[in-house]
């Protein structure tokens, strides 16, 4: 079975990642992408102020599946009929700081 991705546009991709974001923190105070053009890969991502206390005690692997299974989620409204691939890093820094990033691809 082949497939072909689809590209996700910037702004998808930064947005899913705001989103995710806003689960884990109390606002977001920013949202960018990073490109790894040396892997072919773009990372929307959003950082977040005031880690949520139900996700403190959480770990980094914990985070990332929840936010994954966000992305996931957010992808099959936006582009139902698709089947998708998320990657997720979420990293908190001393409880204040929470950044977000998301790679997706969506296939037919």
């Amino acid at each position: 079975m082949s497939r072909c991705a689809m590209l996700m546009p910037e702004m998808a991709e930064m947005l899913i990642a705001a989103a995710c974001c806003l689960r884990f923190a109390k606002t977001v105070v920013d949202i960018d992408t990073i490109d790894e053009n040396d892997k072919g890969r773009r990372w929307g991502g959003a950082t977040g102020q005031g880690l949520k206390k139900s996700y403190v005690e959480l770990s980094t692997s914990e985070l990332d599946a929840i936010a994954e299974g966000q992305a996931k989620e957010i992808l099959s409204e936006i582009y139902p009929g698709y089947h998708y691939w998320v990657a997720a890093n979420v990293c908190c820094h001393h409880e204040d700081v929470v950044e977000v990033r998301i790679c997706a691809e969506c296939y037919l």
